[in-house]
């Protein structure tokens, strides 16, 4: 778990207490909201301290980067979006010209019926 969430987590934790105990004592607000507020700064820093002492900070910004793998895995993902995009481009042609194809068509039988037309 990152040490964030303990963060975050504790010092939700902290201000909610913190609400709980000033509506049970106080009856002022600004006594209930200076309580809500202090008692959730003493959480965050209880946690900073915790994670300081239990957490090494050196561990936290080391990952593996292997280049070789990240290399062979973009260039086989380019070579096959480069085989799709060919793909598509055939496509594209052959409905073009099954298009005109079916617009030549279209208007020889346009011809053929004014033709019988006239007969």
């Amino acid at each position: 778990m990152r040490a964030d969430n303990f963060i975050y987590f504790f010092t939700v934790c902290g201000f909610f207490l913190g609400l709980i105990a000033a509506i049970v004592k106080f009856d002022d607000p600004f006594l209930m909201l200076a309580t809500s507020i202090f008692t959730t700064f003493v959480f965050y820093v209880f946690i900073h301290i915790v994670i300081i002492n239990y957490i090494d900070p050196n561990k936290l910004g080391v990952k593996n980067f292997n280049k070789k793998d990240f290399e062979e895995n973009t260039n086989s993902l380019i070579v096959e979006l480069e085989n799709r995009e060919g793909k598509i481009e055939r496509l594209i042609k052959n409905v073009d010209y099954e298009l005109a194809q079916i617009k030549l068509l279209n208007e020889e039988n346009k011809a053929r019926g004014q033709n019988a037309k006239t007969i």
